[in-house]
């Protein structure tokens, strides 16, 4: 304490807390549901890819790296995905843009894995724990297509949306013209 009765050291770190005074937590950019649905597709895709790491023999060795190359992937870029949506990087870039990227992304990857997780099935050797990780790839493309669903139809994301005044698609997202091309054509060449 000061002489004046006031704290020597102040509080360095602060609550984030949003426009009604609540605190924020870092996955404030995704909704409850999303939020949990990112973190079941980070540990299903983590152990589908542990499990398939411990399997020691294989008659078709192409399909099981192919499950291994599919649910590490979906591991890694699910922990970037959520990295991204927790911190300061998902408000320096355009949320609709973050968005189609992750749907895209989430879209391609469920598509994927589920189709690494029916190609293993097929050629497994019938061990333990390749039924255990293929069970595991299975429910991780769910969790993935689930996700890209509830994106499409719960927020919205669309890659192509109808522009209101016109009638006309445009892509979603990207500032423009909305008056068509051969209008703008036909004002510069009149100007010139």
């Amino acid at each position: 304490m000061t002489e004046d009765g006031a704290p020597v050291y102040n509080n360095t770190v602060t609550p984030n807390t949003d426009k009604e005074g609540r605190t924020c937590v870092g996955w404030l950019h995704l909704k409850q549901l999303r939020f949990f649905l990112k973190l079941s597709e980070v540990v299903l895709s983590f152990v589908a890819f542990i499990c398939e790491e411990l399997v020691e023999h294989c008659t078709n060795c192409g399909a099981l790296y192919f499950f291994e190359f599919m649910s590490c992937t979906a591991f890694l870029m699910s922990v970037v995905v959520i990295v991204v949506y927790s911190t300061k990087i998902a408000e320096k870039v355009i949320l609709s843009r973050l968005q189609i990227w992750d749907s895209c992304f989430t879209l391609i990857v469920g598509v994927l894995f589920i189709l690494a997780s029916v190609i293993f099935a097929a050629t497994n050797y019938g061990s333990t724990l390749e039924s255990i990780s293929i069970a595991f790839g299975f429910l991780a493309s769910l969790a993935f297509l689930i996700d890209c669903f509830l994106l499409w139809k719960k927020d919205n994301v669309l890659l192509w949306r109808k522009n209101t005044e016109k009638g006309k698609a445009r892509p979603s997202g990207l500032p423009g013209e909305t008056r068509p091309l051969q209008e703008v054509v036909q004002t510069e060449s009149t100007t010139n």
